[in-house]
């Protein structure tokens, strides 16, 4: 699908796609020690005519959990990306030090239609996909699981990292969450 519509060779559409979601900039989390994403481009020193559709599946990229999981947020917002923070308000008693709120882009991520889509794929992963085991219980949920290999020394081992991220319930998403798990 990637190479239909963006082509090997045209990186620069590709990634402007991708910035459109806000995965190339750290979420602005208020624990110190975020890390910035990387997200290759032509430029790149090891950008090849691969680095295309390994980026459509996950590799070449570099993403925390965090970072993905506000992506998925934004999906389960009706595509509006909202800034996750820990931290209300601090308080000495009952005195308001200081308040916080989450920074959020009015301007959705995508349209509509494509909201839509990802919503019924994603509760798909969990009713007949990869995620059939947690279709349990009331609670409808939504997600995506994933599977990476690990780079060591510049080379793909072995050794992978699973994953799953989603939110529920999924028909009204009030709580979201990621599982990796290493090895």
């Amino acid at each position: 699908m990637v190479k239909n519509h963006f082509g090997f060779n045209n990186a620069d559409n590709f990634v402007s796609y991708l910035t459109r979601f806000k995965l190339d900039q750290p979420v602005g989390f208020q624990l110190k020690g975020e890390t910035e994403p990387i997200i290759k481009n032509r430029k790149s020193s090891t950008f090849s005519n691969t680095t295309i559709p390994w980026m459509s599946i996950g590799y070449e990229t570099r993403l925390t959990p965090l970072q993905m999981l506000t992506f998925y947020n934004a999906i389960a917002n009706r595509g509006v990306w909202v800034q996750p923070f820990v931290v209300k308000e601090v308080r000495d008693a009952n005195r308001t030090i200081e308040k916080f709120e989450a920074n959020r882009d009015d301007e959705p991520i995508c349209s509509e239609r494509t909201i839509q889509l990802a919503h019924a794929m994603m509760k798909g992963v969990v009713e007949n996909g990869t995620a059939q085991n947690i279709n349990t219980g009331f609670c409808k949920v939504a997600g995506k699981t994933g599977t990476s290999r690990k780079l060591k020394d510049g080379v793909y081992s072995s050794n992978y990292y699973t994953a799953f991220i989603g939110f529920f319930p999924a028909d009204n998403p009030k709580y979201s969450c990621a599982v990796i798990i290493d090895e």
